[in-house]
């Protein structure tokens, strides 16, 4: 295994995941959705996901404890198995760029889009999903952020864009493009789906009321839990009914991300990823239907500091509870022991 150390000021990691071990009837995590059956409903597929996708290029170290949830650039993301991306864009300078709270990185919505669509460019067999969040604290809430996106959504290739979603459309309807759902409105209602009534509650009925569309969203977002065990309260209740209950057409984003506040009440990721992630990957493995789409922090990432944060491990629980055609050949994860 190899171990990537940076040194402080270093803003991003330049993981890959160039080396696997292909058997005869195996496939990589860069078109692990190759071995999906066509006529599968997306809305059943175990899909792995970035929260705070872009944050990876937040490089001063004070800020970090307090906005950086992710080790690897979204392009790698990519090649590790992720096909959920949460992005989080304000207006700064006139564009759009990623944002955690009133904290800004160094990554473009349009930069980190734009991996994506490459990504499916070369790898037509796959389906990315964007949840795309305003975050107004870092712009105060700027007026011209619903016009900017709808501006850049409607830039792009449109045959990389779904303007056809239905609640029961099917992984072959969905290859080879991108299904943004947007937490606002913007000026562009036939680009993607409005999701509405997003709860952070940890009260599952509440976690179930969301819509995405005209439809059923289940939602577990409890990103200030009291300790990991609450954390993970949230996650199992939901997954468990979602494997259990749900039909085509219901949809479920369920976060293993959050944050146990360390000193001074600042939040610590890498502590809530450490005993999250893993223990999730290992829930999973005990259930039998659909878990969803579920959105971490440290995707790909072994170990970051001091925390064993486990993103590897739970994407691959992730992919491999899908009905998969052919094995996948997953990345080593990531270790950063200092940024």
């Amino acid at each position: 295994m190899k171990k990537l150390v940076f040194a402080v000021l270093t803003v991003s990691v330049l993981a890959s995941c160039q080396k696997f071990e292909l058997g005869e009837q195996s496939v990589t995590t860069a078109y692990w959705q190759s071995a999906l059956p066509g006529s599968m409903p997306v809305s059943m597929v175990s899909l792995p996901g970035a929260h705070d996708a872009g944050t990876s290029s937040i490089g001063i170290p004070i800020v970090q404890g307090f906005a950086k949830t992710q080790v690897i650039p979204v392009a790698k993301q990519w090649d590790y198995g992720v096909r959920v991306f949460d992005l989080r864009p304000a207006v700064v300078d006139g564009r759009l760029l990623i944002c955690h709270g009133s904290f800004r990185t160094k990554t473009s919505f349009a930069d980190a889009v734009g991996s994506i669509v490459k990504a499916l460019d070369k790898n037509p067999s796959e389906l990315a999903i964007v949840v795309v969040r305003h975050e107004d604290e870092a712009d105060g809430n700027s007026d011209k952020w619903a016009d900017k996106m709808a501006e850049y959504i409607n830039s792009l290739p449109s045959s990389r864009v779904v303007r056809d979603f239905d609640l029961d459309m099917t992984v072959d309807q969905m290859r080879g493009r991108i299904l943004f759902l947007f937490r606002e409105d913007i000026s562009a209602p036939e680009v993607g789906v409005r999701l509405y009534d997003w709860s952070s509650s940890e009260d599952i009925e509440r976690q179930k009321s969301a819509r995405i569309g005209d439809g059923t969203l289940w939602i577990q977002d409890h990103y200030d839990p009291k300790g990991a065990d609450d954390k993970l309260a949230a996650i199992k209740n939901l997954m468990h009914d979602f494997s259990e209950n749900a039909e085509s057409g219901i949809w479920c984003i369920n976060h293993t991300s959050g944050y146990n506040a360390a000193i001074f009440g600042a939040p610590n990721y890498g502590s809530n990823a450490e005993n999250v992630n893993a223990e999730t990957a290992r829930y999973i493995s005990g259930l039998d239907g659909s878990v969803g789409f579920v959105i971490m922090d440290f995707a790909g990432a072994r170990r970051y500091k001091s925390y064993n944060v486990g993103g590897d491990v739970l994407i691959r629980a992730v992919i491999e509870h899908n009905p998969l055609t052919t094995k996948v050949s997953f990345c080593e994860g990531v270790e950063v022991s200092e940024d």
